[in-house]
Formats: structure tokens, C-alpha cells, sequence
């Protein structure tokens, strides 16, 4: 048999999760600057997050100003077009 009546009972409460990324949730909440920090950092790319780097794949790129001058390089190609 098919129960189709039904009551409401006011001693169990039932709680629903607030949202994580719902505005009006969290207006009442000041930021938490550590939080925050924290949210910044992994952001960055990963040469501004470390001084080396983490993975095999990381180290092709990761210096990335010349490992020869431009003077020198230059010096190089006016001997080239002299010599």
C-alpha cells in the first residue's frame, strides 16, 4: 500500500552546506590574509614560485636569458661579415 500522507516533523532540522563560491555566503566573512597568500602563490608561474626547478620537464625553458651576451653575439656577427 502506498503511503500518501504526509506531516512535517519539527524536531528534525535538516542542514544544507553552505555554497564555497556563493557571494552571499560569504559576505560576512572577512578574508583571511594567510588564505589569500597562499591563493597567490600557487597561482604564479613556477619561476617566481621557486628557485629551481621541481620536475625533469621544468628544466628546458627555465633559464631564460641568453647564456652568451648580445654584445658578444653581435661582436661575432660583424666578424662574420668582415672576415
Amino acid at each position: 500500500m502506498l503511503h500518501t500522507e504526509y506531516e512535517l516533523i519539527p524536531l528534525r532540522v535538516h542542514i544544507l552546506t553552505r555554497k564555497p563560491m556563493s557571494w552571499h555566503d560569504n559576505v560576512e566573512e572577512p578574508a583571511d590574509a594567510k588564505f589569500l597568500h597562499l591563493i597567490r602563490h600557487a597561482a604564479l608561474e613556477p619561476t617566481r614560485k621557486y628557485t629551481e626547478p621541481q620536475t625533469e620537464s621544468q628544466e628546458i625553458g627555465w633559464v631564460t636569458t641568453p647564456l652568451v651576451s648580445e654584445v658578444l653575439t653581435a661582436h661575432a656577427e660583424s666578424l662574420e661579415e668582415h672576415g
